[in-house]
């Protein structure tokens, strides 16, 4: 538990600590592989967004596996072994929760802003605009999305091609309508604006449903966890009448 605590409080100095994953990796030679499906779907959304990530958990993850070893070793002969048991899968699981975290943090912005691209890129086109020009100007504004679309924007001004700049993107990532607009891109400079129009009204209306399926989930997952303290306020209620009651039931007796 000192180390959660620690790690929350001191998260800077926690995140500097995966040197020591990166020591039993690359020079002890510790084999840890991700297996786990959903891992990889977190780690190729925020990869889009966040270099060498894959080697920065699995640095975090052998660090913290280091951890909650020396902590099932060390404290389980003074405390009770199951508790220490718990405590230590739950310090190995601590880089996976900061992980979905960070997935849930990427996911929700690109929901939130990918329409909004989409419909910018769509009406700048129509009038006329390259989508170079349209996705240049589109970049300008704040987002973590944008701040991306600029990015990519700032490596073709460098002399990288666009179209591998483009498919860099869709290898990368598992977002079908991420990959979808930017396959629209690439068809648009090859092809022209004949279908582009069409297609990207299509993915915007596509996106929009997305989009209230994604806030009613969060809204009824907001709704659940209100109940949970609702819940315990009642069994507490509950306890106070009844314990006094029972005491006094047998008193009588």
């Amino acid at each position: 538990m000192i180390y959660l605590i620690l790690y929350l409080k001191y998260k800077n100095i926690c995140d500097k600590l995966e040197i020591i994953g990166y020591f039993m990796r690359n020079k002890l030679h510790f084999k840890y592989y991700i297996k786990s499906s959903k891992i990889l779907d977190y780690l190729s959304i925020i990869s889009l967004f966040e270099e060498n990530i894959y080697n920065c958990y699995l640095n975090k993850k052998i660090t913290f596996l280091y951890f909650s070893c020396i902590t099932l070793f060390y404290f389980g002969f003074f405390i009770n072994i199951f508790y220490v048991i718990f405590v230590s899968i739950f310090i190995f699981m601590i880089p996976t929760l900061k992980l979905k975290e960070k997935k849930e943090y990427y996911d929700h912005h690109i929901k939130k802003e990918l329409p909004e691209i989409i419909m910018s890129v769509k009406l700048l086109i129509s009038a006329g605009m390259n989508t170079f020009g349209t996705l240049e100007y589109v970049s300008k504004n704040e987002g973590v999305l944008y701040q991306k679309i600029e990015a990519l924007i700032n490596e073709i001004k460098k002399g990288s091609s666009s179209y591998k700049v483009y498919t860099s993107v869709i290898s990368k990532s598992r977002i079908y309508p991420l990959t979808q607009f930017f396959r629209i891109i690439i068809s648009d400079e090859k092809n022209g604006t004949d279908k582009t129009i069409h297609l990207l009204h299509d993915l915007h209306m596509e996106m929009i449903k997305d989009k209230k399926v994604y806030y009613l989930k969060k809204g009824e997952e907001a709704s659940t966890k209100l109940l949970f303290p609702m819940m315990i306020s009642l069994i507490s209620i509950i306890i106070l009448i009844i314990i006094p009651a029972i005491t006094q039931l047998f008193t009588l007796l």
